[in-house]
């Protein structure tokens, strides 16, 4: 059974002895169940591949056939997390991180995102958000950081998954991310994402730019 928590709960309140991995799962199945956005969005819940975090995510289709407009939230340091909180520990909970953007399906490599496409969004979360992690995104695919260059827009947006994850799983993401405080209340991280799914849906509204 999971820990109880409500919305006043402190995503980073720890006490020593207590299980990290499950206390924070917990914390993100909160979020999740009290997400409730306008069709013709949809959520749903998984593990993080890769780590012992928790993701909630919200999207929907975009114009373009093939890619979906999403957010998704998750927080990165469940990499680190230890099993039991030890007495006298650092608490490694860092906060839970907002991404936005857009992720591709049934791809076998990442060569084809639509990186103008992406750009063409960004005005629109610039102008609903203040807040975005403005450091660059690693990239380590060529071809991958050969197109984000391209694109000309604020070099923090291409944050995701890209070439590697394609080959793996037939999908990649890019987007742009905003770090909360980890001592953020739970119903606080609802708010938040329930403005990020109106950005969703305004997001859905910007027709692709058309190849020249």
């Amino acid at each position: 059974m999971l820990p109880q928590v409500n919305a006043d709960t402190r995503w980073n309140d720890l006490r020593a002895g207590g299980p990290v991995p499950l206390i924070m799962k917990a914390r993100m199945t909160w979020v999740y169940e009290h997400l409730a956005p306008a069709g013709p969005l949809k959520t749903d819940f998984m593990a993080s591949g890769g780590s012992k975090g928790w993701v909630a995510r919200l999207h929907m289709p975009s114009p373009v056939v093939g890619y979906m407009i999403a957010a998704e939230v998750e927080d990165t340091s469940a990499r680190t997390w230890p099993a039991h909180l030890q007495p006298g520990d650092l608490n490694p909970v860092t906060g839970p991180k907002i991404w936005v953007g857009l992720r591709q399906h049934d791809v076998t490599g990442s060569q084809g995102f639509d990186w103008d496409y992406l750009a063409s969004l960004w005005p629109l979360m610039s102008a609903a958000h203040d807040d975005w992690i403005t450091t660059g995104p690693g990239l380590p695919t060529p071809h991958d950081r050969a197109a984000w260059r391209c694109i000309g827009s604020p070099r923090h947006l291409g944050y995701g998954f890209g070439h590697r994850e394609a080959i793996k799983n037939n999908v990649c993401m890019f987007g742009a991310r905003i770090q909360l405080p980890a001592d953020t209340q739970l119903g606080q991280i609802v708010d938040e994402l329930h403005k990020v799914a109106q950005l969703l849906l305004n997001m859905a509204t910007v027709k692709p730019p058309v190849e020249q």
